[in-house]
């Protein structure tokens, strides 16, 4: 993983949303990032990355990935999702 990747996930909050998957070898193979951001009066989860290695796309990684943010988004009770 390159150091611009490093250096961004280590910018995450103890707030906001990382997961990550890992390889039978313990490499990240894919990782998602939502900021809790404010939104008026409440709070919104921004994504800032959803991230597959090319190798393991296709495998439904995304989309278990996404699903936990949801479910982080719902727990946390922000207003909605979405993309900058």
């Amino acid at each position: 993983m390159n150091q611009d990747r490093m250096k961004f996930l280590k910018s995450c909050k103890e707030e906001d949303f990382f997961d990550v998957s890992l390889d039978c070898n313990g490499n990240i193979v894919a990782f998602h990032v939502v900021k809790k951001v404010p939104h008026f009066d409440r709070f919104a989860g921004r994504i800032d990355t959803l991230w597959v290695a090319p190798e393991h796309r296709k495998k439904g990684l995304a989309a278990a990935l996404k699903k936990r943010a949801e479910e982080w988004a719902l727990a946390k009770n922000l207003d909605h999702l979405h993309t900058w």
